[in-house]
């Protein structure tokens, strides 16, 4: 008896987690129309059905409207701006769906004899992830290498991913980094790609990277510095006297006396 117990009370726990993951997802992009289309009810007799939400925002299910003896009403007039409703299907649309507008949907269709059939709606909406800004940053270091440092990121959408690639390599980051830091050798010509993206859109940029001309500017840099030294340093200065025509002349620093 024991153990069937314990089987029936495992069936009722997985039957309740059932019912609560059972929520169809709806993803939309912000300023499309959104569509709540319910499966095909069993109900053959439809005497109501009712469509309400409970946005992210709020704690608690408000009713959207109420569908009876052919004919709809809505809890509020405002809401007919922001939705539209299908009678032959029961389909709730959203006409330009907002970020506010996520949450959970349920559709209550009751029969003529009083049984309740229940859809249920998990709606996302999100902005375009929008215009990608990109920074990148090379420096030269020592044994031949170069430290590359990439930059990705973008101002809205949302739930937002990065994901690097080296050519067509997916590089393993140790989280979802908007910013890349590796070592290459200088002489090298390496591609990444930089992809962020959210469930409803995406946009990427690919880097194409090389420190030669890096290394070439360090190099004339350095050049540079080492002739700036060289004309400024104390050169040793050699003079010969020649008494006939009273003239000094020295090699190094010239200059000529009497």
């Amino acid at each position: 008896m024991l153990g069937q117990a314990l089987v029936l009370t495992l069936l009722l726990l997985l039957k309740g987690n059932q019912g609560q993951d059972s929520a169809e997802r709806v993803v939309g992009l912000s300023g499309n129309q959104l569509s709540l289309l319910p499966p095909r009810t069993q109900t053959k007799q439809i005497n109501s059905a009712l469509w309400k939400m409970q946005r992210h925002s709020s704690s608690g299910f408000s009713v959207i409207l109420i569908w009876k003896n052919g004919s709809e009403i809505w809890t509020a007039n405002h809401l007919k701006q922001t939705f539209n409703f299908i009678k032959r299907n029961l389909t709730l649309l959203i006409k330009t769906a907002q970020q506010n507008d996520s949450g959970l949907y349920l559709l209550e269709v009751t029969d003529d004899c009083g049984r309740v059939e229940n859809h249920q709606f998990q709606v996302s909406v999100f902005d375009h992830v929008g215009t990608l800004e990109v920074v990148e940053e090379r420096k030269v270091l020592d044994r031949g290498k170069c430290q590359v440092s990439l930059s990705c990121s973008v101002s809205r959408g949302g739930n937002v991913s990065y994901v690097w690639y080296r050519g067509s390599k997916l590089i393993q980051t140790p989280s979802n980094l908007s910013k890349l830091e590796e070592q290459i050798d200088v002489n090298d010509l390496d591609i990444y790609t930089c992809n962020v993206s959210n469930p409803v859109s995406w946009v990427n940029h690919t880097f194409t990277q090389s420190c030669r001309s890096v290394d070439r500017r360090a190099e004339a840099e350095s050049s540079r510095r080492r002739k700036h030294h060289l004309l400024h340093d104390p050169v040793p200065v050699f003079c010969s006297y020649i008494t006939r025509n009273k003239y000094i002349i020295c090699i190094g620093r010239a200059f000529m006396g009497v």
